[in-house]
């Protein structure tokens, strides 16, 4: 039976987290539904962008379901700090699970954000044509997206967490140990915010060159570039968690990663429904050519005319320059 504590330190109270981590999961899970449904309904099919977005709302899942488990053991970390409990074996021993928990949560809290960054470079691959120097850049942007996540995964605090509870008690809370977590904040944060926006640049250079009325390329500027509010939700969370003082409040530090990777889901949903947008303009542009045919019945039997299958006929993957449909009619030397 739950019994969280109220009467601690700690700026987050129990029922407070669990709502607000079960909500966030909610919320998000409508989201990742919703772009799940809108797929098969538009192209009968799922993509690997899809995967990866369905794969990071199931790490925010487990993320919960863990929360679940340990809160009771979180708050009576804040008793034990307040001198409200001693230290017994069994109270320690909820403390070494807890810790376990966290390294294993804080592991599925970057790969969540990096499924997400998966997410959207998959996604603008499959739209980005074959522009040589598009393709140059957006390649080095996976290489840099894929080494800031081994080094996010890497400067973990993992004795902090892993070693032996005396170990953690004498030497954790110590200026050095507590120096250290503030650094890693602040890198994972420059590392974070340095990934989002070379992705974000991806389809700003790619809509750039593309032949489009303005308005249309705002448009889609605007929602491919969602991600700003992700980058807005990392600065936030660092900014009211880092301290070189002492350890950060672990409910106000892990209720805030919990907002941060959902803000992100709930992006990476709402950004994919730009294909829907090209699905319908397909449809629209697609019948520009059967108009042309019933206006000019005679013009497929004219010599030295047929009709050319474009990349955009047949499949549901519309890559941005197929616009230009109006193309379909070339003449053949």
């Amino acid at each position: 039976m739950t019994n969280y504590q109220t009467d601690t330190p700690a700026k987050v109270t129990g029922p407070v987290f669990i709502g607000v981590l079960w909500g966030a999961t909610g919320l998000s899970f409508l989201f990742v539904l919703a772009r799940t449904l809108a797929r098969i309904y538009a192209f009968r099919r799922l993509w690997l962008d899809d995967a990866f977005a369905i794969a990071a709302w199931l790490m925010l899942l487990v993320q919960a379901i863990t929360w679940q488990t340990q809160v009771d053991s979180m708050y009576l970390l804040f008793q034990l700090d307040a001198g409200k409990l001693l230290p017994t074996v069994e109270i320690l021993d909820r403390l070494a699970q807890l810790e376990r928990a966290e390294c294993a949560i804080l592991i599925l809290f970057y790969s969540s954000l990096w499924a997400i960054k998966a997410s959207f470079l998959i996604f603008f691959r499959r739209i980005g044509g074959t522009d040589r120097a598009w393709l140059i850049w957006f390649w080095c942007v996976v290489g840099f997206v894929g080494a800031a996540y081994v080094v996010c995964l890497g400067d973990i605090q993992y004795p902090c967490l892993l070693r032996d509870q005396a170990y953690i008690l004498e030497n954790c809370p110590k200026k050095e140990a507590v120096l250290f977590q503030y650094n890693t904040f602040i890198i994972n944060l420059v590392l974070d915010v340095l990934t989002d926006l070379t992705i974000i640049s991806l389809p700003i250079t790619l809509l750039w060159n593309v032949r489009l009325p303005l308005r249309r390329k705002m448009i889609l500027m605007s929602i491919l570039s969602l991600a700003v509010l992700i980058i807005i939700v990392a600065i936030v969370r660092v900014a009211v968690v880092a301290t070189k003082e002492k350890n950060s409040d672990m409910s106000w530090l892990w209720m805030w990663s919990f907002i941060e990777a959902t803000v992100a889901n709930i992006i990476a949903c709402v950004g994919s429904f730009r294909q829907l947008f090209v699905k319908q303009d397909k449809h629209r542009t697609s019948a520009y050519p059967q108009r042309f045919h019933a206006e000019y019945p005679s013009m497929d039997a004219k010599p030295g005319f047929q009709r050319v299958r474009t990349r955009s006929e047949g499949s549901s993957d519309l890559p941005l320059n197929s616009y230009d449909s109006h193309r379909e009619l070339t003449p053949v030397v």
